[in-house]
């Protein structure tokens, strides 16, 4: 469709609609009733954005309807009077779904105005999640003076934003509403000098937006405009409702990635594959046979000496034992500990397999090292060289996992040349009382619902 009333640009996941009409104050002609919905919902639908930027050329923001709007040509010139009326009737809410479409976008609208936010352009500011202003502007419900009611989404949405009060003078004497009143009351979050500064802030505040997860950013919209409406018990029902069949797990982890990677100064660009590690152990197989976590009681493992690993080492039915890695070789041939668990390949290149008996398969966690690069630097790459980049670390850890499990594989071969017995035991015993013990702890807290089906789902 193209549009004779805006202009867009969708960049780095924001979308920016601008009405193009400077000349006409960008009023709000018959085109603009119909342009409007279908490019909001279009941006919404297509997930080509993660926010919506609205904004006006010109001096003014917008004057409001195009007064031809307000004499139709009549459709039904020999229709009877209730037919006609009906028939407007469905004409006004077709207009009030122009204005709506802004609030049911699955991603948020931030509004920037300057100078005039007349009528229609106050029933446009409202419907959106966040208005920014210049100092020069000024919002009027300017229907009162035209004489009539506003009916397009003003006088619905604007107390739910602003004093009661305050809305009823504005709505009663169509006076103007300038910056600083309206940001005091809470209908703007922030003035501007000039409309340049208030583009560079409303722009800077769409980024972050757009760099959060979109199902997350969907889901906090959709909460909060459903909370406005309903009780707080039903808003803390919906939201239980949403996040379980939405889920959040995908989400969880980009977010934790970025986290990272500012707290690191780096850019994860790919995981590195090292291998699954699994139980090595000293004694031979008619001495210890590992089925189930319950053959692991009383049974020494080397483990790392932070919490998480040693809770690892309980949950899999052993003692765990802290031990320096360069220490584990001599404990095994000592016999002060019974096993240690790493991946095939390690087990290898750190010789164990000459101390060690038996290898049961249990998989137990996958080791695992990220293709890093500074954060620095690559804010400096163009867009093209950060893709290419992208994209050589991506097939680079593709190709050394498949390597990788290629190796794993024939490593098998090679250590029960070495007499080791190597074997898989019950891995759903093993997986179901790990996971037990785990989610009886405080860590799995902060998880969110179906987080452990969708891990269970990987492992599959």
């Amino acid at each position: 469709m193209e549009y004779t009333c805006f202009d867009l640009e969708i960049k780095d996941k924001i979308a920016h609609i601008k009405m193009s009409r400077p000349e006409e104050f960008n009023s709000m002609n018959k085109a603009f009733w119909s342009e409007l919905p279908h490019l909001v919902e279009s941006i919404s639908d297509d997930a080509s954005a993660r926010v919506i930027v609205l904004s006006g050329e010109g001096k003014h923001f917008c004057a409001g309807m195009d007064l031809a709007n307000f004499s139709p040509p009549d459709k039904q010139p020999n229709a009877h009077m209730g037919m006609r009326k009906e028939s407007g009737y469905r004409v006004t809410l077709d207009l009030q779904h122009t204005i709506t479409c802004l609030e049911k976008a699955r991603i948020p609208v931030i509004a920037a105005v300057q100078g005039a936010c007349v009528g229609g352009g106050v029933d446009l500011a409202t419907a959106t999640d966040m208005r920014y202003c210049t100092k020069d502007a000024f919002f009027c419900i300017q229907e009162i003076n035209i004489g009539m009611a506003a009916d397009v989404g003003t006088l619905q949405r604007i107390p739910r934003l602003i004093p009661e009060g305050v809305v009823r003078e504005l709505a009663y004497t169509g006076r103007r509403f300038l910056p600083e009143e309206a940001m005091k009351h809470g209908l703007v979050n922030q003035i501007f000098e000039n409309k340049e500064e208030m583009m560079e802030k409303v722009m800077e505040v769409a980024a972050d937006i757009a760099s959060k997860g979109p199902l997350a950013i969907a889901g906090t919209k959709e909460s909060l405009n459903y909370g406005r409406d309903h009780t707080i018990e039903e808003a803390l029902n919906h939201i239980a409702l949403w996040n379980t069949a939405v889920g959040i797990g995908d989400e969880m982890s980009v977010a934790f990635k970025a986290k990272a990677e500012n707290e690191l100064g780096v850019k994860l660009l790919s995981i590195m594959y090292l291998g699954r590690r699994h139980v090595n152990l000293r004694q031979c197989r008619d001495e210890v046979n590992v089925q189930t976590p319950a053959d692991l009681a009383g049974i020494n493992i080397r483990m790392p000496g932070t919490d998480a690993w040693q809770f690892l080492g309980k949950a899999l039915g052993a003692n765990p034992t802290p031990m320096a890695f360069t220490e584990v070789y001599t404990a095994l041939s000592t016999k002060s500990v019974d096993g240690q668990d790493n991946p095939l390949p390690t087990v290898v290149d750190a010789k164990f397999y000459e101390v060690t008996c038996q290898i049961a398969l249990t998989a137990h966690l996958v080791d695992l090292n990220y293709v890093a690069f500074s954060k620095s630097v690559w804010d400096k790459l163009s867009s093209d060289q950060q893709a290419s980049v992208q994209k050589a670390a991506v097939d680079a850890a593709e190709s050394a996992r498949q390597i990788q499990l290629q190796k794993e594989e024939d490593l098998v071969s090679f250590l029960t040349d070495k007499g080791l017995e190597i074997y898989e035991p019950n891995l759903a015993a093993f997986r179901s009382h790990v996971q037990k013990m785990y989610l009886e702890t405080d860590a799995s807290d902060p998880w969110p619902e179906g987080m452990l089906d969708k891990i269970n789902a990987l492992g599959n």
